[in-house]
């Protein structure tokens, strides 16, 4: 696990709090993995994350290519952030958080999490992904 950069995406969220979303894709928010891949390529900008339009239902190529996106994406935010599969899939979808970070406005939960996965108050093992 990276912790620094861990720490850097929660100080991006604290930075930009009205710029982090876990739950929507446009061009100005970002989620985890996203504002993780906008650090990982040097910017401040949650803009820089492609941000294709979305497909049409019968569109089969233009959800494969928004399907290859959001997969570059996630596989560059766990790379960034030094962790595993499991570990991001954990972290990127808030529904898997410990209670406790779901109970925050969702940006102060990010925040507090990552902050807490870096310093070890926290681990992945007290996922929920974990205690199945």
């Amino acid at each position: 696990m990276n912790k620094q950069n861990l720490l850097a995406v929660a100080d991006i969220i604290e930075q930009y709090p009205n710029h982090f979303d876990m739950g929507a894709w446009c061009g100005t928010t970002a989620c985890i993995a996203g504002w993780a891949y906008v650090l990982n390529h040097g910017g401040h900008d949650p803009a820089a994350i492609p941000n294709p339009a979305t497909p049409a239902l019968d569109d089969i190529e233009g959800w494969h290519r928004l399907s290859d996106l959001n997969e570059l994406i996630r596989h560059e935010a766990t790379e960034f952030l030094g962790i595993n599969s499991t570990e991001a899939a954990g972290l990127f979808f808030d529904d898997e958080w410990p209670s406790e970070y779901i109970e925050f406005e969702e940006y102060k939960g990010a925040i507090n999490l990552l902050r807490d996965l870096a310093t070890g108050v926290t681990s992945f093992s007290d996922f929920p992904i974990y205690q199945d």
